[in-house]
């Protein structure tokens, strides 16, 4: 199926014209998992922080010593390895094998490597990571956007926000939408896109809390579900409710709930990955990643 395009000129006047939060940063995801920062300076550098597992081999020297050097903890042969840790320190590794009989099995080195002895000399050793942090530089193309490839991006990420300021955000609760273009420096926009999307960090910058075109929070008690193709919320204030295609905003169905509760056959409005919902028990547009809701009875509504 093909996509529809929409083009702008890019213009600063035009491209900056939509509100944005602070602890916010205006992006998406796409269906392939890249991840796509806009509203930027067109020219400028970014810095992301990454949060992803890391593995990497290590090959034991002549003398059966791995170093490994790391900031964080690693696991090497199930063992794991603290640099934080009192280790006896080391001018460095001896090339001598011989000369390994006076040291520990364990030592840290003037180079803040660790070195791990009793290894089969020529062998690799996987050095597991988790959780390692990272951070790459990126340059904002001339139509106000960056691209971050999937092998890029991490479940965590560490943005700049609108506030000048940096915060960590989930990408599960990234909205998704058809990718952007930047063409002869023109940018082109999918038909239906919501150039006010943002993702909104929690508070105090921690680990991020879903956030919808106007930065929205969860309400206190909610309890989101599904049966079949049936798109369940529960715990709502009673009211009116629009019940929305992430990708495709046009294609949305509006509820009026009476009975603290709504259900929405997901098909109406496209089957999408990601719905939004607006209402009394939000503040903004709250997603819903459909392959994250667990199943349950449906309701009487």
């Amino acid at each position: 199926m093909s996509i529809k395009l929409v083009i702008f000129s890019f213009c600063a006047t035009v491209f900056y014209a939509s509100p944005v939060l602070a602890q916010s940063v205006s992006a998406f995801k796409d269906s392939s998992g890249q991840v796509y920062l806009f509203n930027l300076t067109p020219g400028s550098t970014i810095e992301v922080d990454l949060t992803k597992d890391l593995t990497r081999a290590v090959v034991a020297n002549a003398c059966g010593v791995i170093s490994v050097k790391s900031s964080q903890s690693f696991t090497v042969d199930g063992q794991t390895y603290n640099p934080a840790d009192n280790l006896e320190l080391k001018q460095n590794v001896p090339s001598n094998c011989t000369d390994l009989a006076g040291y520990p099995t364990v030592f840290k080195t003037n180079t803040g490597a660790i070195a791990i002895t009793g290894k089969t000399s020529g062998t690799a050793y996987t050095v597991q990571i988790p959780n390692n942090k990272s951070t790459r530089k990126f340059t904002v193309n001339p139509c106000g956007f960056v691209r971050l490839g999937k092998e890029v991006v991490s479940s965590t990420l560490g943005l700049p926000t609108s506030d000048g300021g940096k915060a960590n955000f989930e990408l599960s609760y990234f909205p998704e939408s058809a990718p952007l273009s930047c063409i002869k420096g023109q940018l082109y926009y999918p038909v239906g896109f919501n150039k006010g999307a943002s993702v909104t960090a929690s508070a105090g910058g921690g680990s991020g809390s879903g956030g919808g075109s106007t930065g929205a929070t969860a309400p206190t008690n909610p309890s989101a579900a599904k049966n079949g193709n049936n798109f369940i919320l529960q715990n709502l204030i009673n009211g009116t409710y629009k019940v929305s295609n992430a990708t495709n905003p046009v294609q949305f169905k509006n509820v009026s709930v009476t009975k603290s509760c709504l259900v929405v056959d997901r098909t109406t409005i496209g089957s999408p990955s990601t719905l939004m919902v607006t209402g009394s028990s939000f503040t903004g547009s709250y997603p819903y990643s459909w392959i994250g809701l667990t199943t349950t009875s449906i309701p009487s509504c």
